[in-house]
């Protein structure tokens, strides 16, 4: 069912014919001319393996560039800063998504590393609507709260319940695995899995409010002008790419900690100068990428 999902997607995408490690070392080396990497935690060596792969270890005459590459981490791994030093000093440009990844370039010997948008909002809504009209996404009558967690967290679940409760709206919560917490501790709340990525984009589209932890689910909540709340545990090692971003637009009071509780209704974002700033910044991080490619 998941991958019935995301091919819905996944056949509108040219792809390349390289996929694997061995596919990519051997095709790219006389096929392209420039090789760029990005982004959602390409230089993790916690979660991603191969990072001799992601620091292009295989290029020979091509142009090494990155855009809104993410390291997803604070601190260099043990035992892997050379590989590291050797790698980010490949490239001939460093566009990051994260302001910690400007530090963690500094310490590589790197100072000429700067922050771009994520992909994801170099488009706005119009250019997401027919992924949005791709017939499998979840209609849900009435007003609603759609919950989007990534972790095992109990407190979001209750604190999102009681805003529902108290506003009226229903509890929407959208999971990626039949794990805890049930919901029938919940009443009323509406539990999905396996939506289609259109289906992702129109249950933010038309929510009252997204409640999240999840990077995406907060990025497409600026894009379409949707309010939100980012409730976050205090001990994980990736807010720096939410909390970036929410600096940069100017919406850091969004974010509430696992030590506090959430507001108890939903308070109305005023977009204006956040879209002003997106459009901004869209154009500026285009330029970068261009600039990069062509040399200019």
């Amino acid at each position: 069912m998941r991958d019935e999902s995301f091919g819905l997607i996944n056949n509108k995408i040219p792809y390349t014919d390289h996929f694997t490690v061995d596919e990519v070392r051997k095709g790219c080396l006389d096929t392209y001319d420039v090789l760029l990497v990005g982004s959602d935690q390409v230089w993790n060596a916690a979660k991603v393996p191969n990072q001799d792969i992601f620091l292009l270890d295989f290029a020979k005459k091509q142009k090494c560039l990155t855009y809104a590459a993410s390291f997803g981490m604070t601190a260099i791994p043990d035992g892997m800063f050379e590989l590291y030093k050797k790698g980010i000093n490949r490239f001939e440009s460093l566009l990051l998504r994260e302001k910690e990844g400007l530090e963690m370039c500094k310490a590589l010997d790197r100072n000429d590393a700067k922050v771009v948008l994520d992909p994801t909002l170099l488009l706005g809504y119009d250019d997401y609507q027919e992924i949005m009209d791709d017939g499998e996404s979840p209609m849900i009558e009435g007003k609603y709260i759609l919950l989007y967690s990534l972790n095992k967290s109990y407190r979001i679940y209750d604190e999102v319940y009681g805003i529902c409760k108290r506003t009226g709206c229903k509890m929407v919560v959208l999971k990626r695995s039949f794990c805890p917490p049930s919901m029938e501790r919940y009443e009323g709340s509406i539990e999905l899995f396996a939506v289609s990525p259109g289906g992702f984009l129109r249950l933010i589209k038309n929510a009252e409010c997204v409640i999240t932890n999840s990077y995406h689910a907060l990025l497409f909540s600026i894009n379409f002008n949707i309010s939100f709340y980012v409730y976050l545990d205090n001990a994980d090692q990736e807010n720096s790419r939410m909390l970036t971003i929410l600096d940069m637009c100017g919406l850091d009071r969004r974010v509430y900690w696992e030590t506090e509780a959430l507001p108890k209704s939903v308070n109305k974002i005023d977009y204006g100068s956040v879209n002003l700033f997106l459009e901004n910044q869209r154009r500026k991080s285009i330029e970068e990428l261009k600039k990069a490619i062509y040399n200019d």
